[in-house]
């Protein structure tokens, strides 16, 4: 029978036996490494289980014992137990602009091995699914010897069907139509996941802090393009077609009929959006990127909210979170994205929807800015694992939640 990718609701459900070994193994991963010792006074568990324990995550190499200091009492080595995370790896692609990057990553997200290619914007569905299948390839061929490959995580743009497996079109590839993710599993004999990156992205900061999951939380960005995602009582929220939250995609006036990359006019993408303003922007600044990572410069320039470009793009973005707010109403709202950095935009934007907020709705939200991400490189990375970013390593979680479930049993 053909292997299904884990759903990103799948989580590891313990027998009450099990759970000794679970902490366990948690409690080594923390560590990195201890001795048996160690790990009956942390958990308080009794020799003999921490003894079987151990052996079966040796066996099944999720652990190994090696050799350590030598004991002051007996003067014989004492045996220390290192998690062998690198055991089970999986691969996460991300999208940035029109870079695609791919990383192989472990149990504890680490990047073992990245790789990265930009793809023009004419590039279609057979361009698209070559670069991914080598990319993939490329990546697990650096994987550390007996590791296992898991499958691959997608964390992707535009309109995305998860249930279908199907990308079905990018406004920044207009070209791509109804990718068919099922093919690129047969090429790898791997399964794949696939999510609308801004759902994995919230998804993975609520899994981070749990004390967001009560809450009513959206994810706003501004960037190269312009979505929303948005969690209800830590259940981020869809749809059947695979798009949501296209708040870059409703009409504002101020576009004044404008063609958008999606096909329609008058979006608010064509007055706000990167791809859009970036013209003149490179009319005042000369040549500038298109990915959003490599903004930096221009952002530190005090005028560039005074510019007109820059002030009907304030506009629109405040017209539009005004109305993401009246549509969900959140208690919180995570703003990402190059232009929310700059002191001059992110407060007029926050004067604009202070001044529309409604008397009744004043003192239930609340802002908070994401952490920008870091510069764009198709460069691979270094001999050393490096942790790897928030959606990378939620992407893959569900391949080694699923995995792990039947390793961390107790065996008969």
């Amino acid at each position: 029978m053909e292997k299904s990718a884990p759903q990103p609701s799948d989580r590891i459900r313990y027998r009450e036996k099990d759970h000794e070994k679970a902490r366990l193994f948690r409690e080594l991963c923390a560590r990195g490494s201890a001795t048996r010792r160690d790990l009956i006074q942390s958990l308080s568990l009794r020799p003999t289980s921490v003894s079987h324990a151990v052996q079966e995550l040796v066996e099944d190499g999720l652990a190994a014992e090696e050799r350590g200091r030598e004991s002051g009492r007996s003067g014989r080595p004492e045996l220390v137990l290192r998690a062998r995370l690198e055991r089970l790896t999986a691969i996460s692609m991300e999208v940035e602009s029109r870079e695609i990057a791919a990383a192989l990553v472990d149990i504890g997200g680490r990047v073992l091995a990245s790789q990265a290619v930009v793809l023009p914007q004419e590039s279609g569905n057979e361009q698209m699914r070559s670069a991914l299948c080598g990319l993939a390839r490329s990546v697990a061929a650096k994987g550390p010897k007996g590791s296992e490959l898991l499958g691959a995580g997608m964390s992707l743009v535009g309109t995305v069907d998860p249930a279908r497996m199907r990308w079905v079109s990018a406004a920044r590839w207009p070209r791509l139509r109804d990718l068919d993710f099922r093919q690129c599993e047969a090429d790898l004999g791997l399964p794949f996941l696939i999510r609308r990156s801004l759902d994995a992205e919230l998804e993975t900061t609520i899994s981070k802090r749990p004390e967001l999951r009560p809450l009513n939380v959206g994810l706003f960005h501004w960037g190269f393009g312009i979505g929303s995602a948005y969690s209800h009582g830590g259940t981020v929220l869809g749809s059947t077609i695979g798009r949501f939250g296209e708040i870059g995609h409703t009409r504002t006036a101020g576009a004044d009929g404008r063609k958008c990359l999606c096909g329609a006019a008058g979006c608010v993408e064509t007055v706000a959006a990167l791809w859009a303003v970036l013209p003149e922007l490179k009319a005042r600044y000369g040549e500038l990127p298109e990915d959003e990572r490599d903004l930096g410069p221009v952002l530190q320039d005090s005028a560039l909210p005074g510019l007109p470009v820059m002030q009907k793009a304030v506009e629109a973005v405040g017209e539009s979170l005004m109305t993401f707010h009246r549509l969900f109403f959140p208690d919180l709202v995570l703003l990402k994205g190059p232009f929310f950095s700059h002191p001059g935009i992110y407060g007029g934007i926050m004067d604009r929807f202070d001044s529309a907020l409604p008397d009744y709705a004043r003192g239930s939200i609340r802002f908070e800015l994401l952490p920008p991400r870091g510069t764009a490189s198709v460069a691979a990375s270094g001999t050393a694992p490096v942790a790897a970013s928030g959606t990378a390593s939620g992407i893959t979680a569900p391949f080694f939640l699923s995995r792990l479930d039947p390793m961390l049993r107790r065996k008969q």
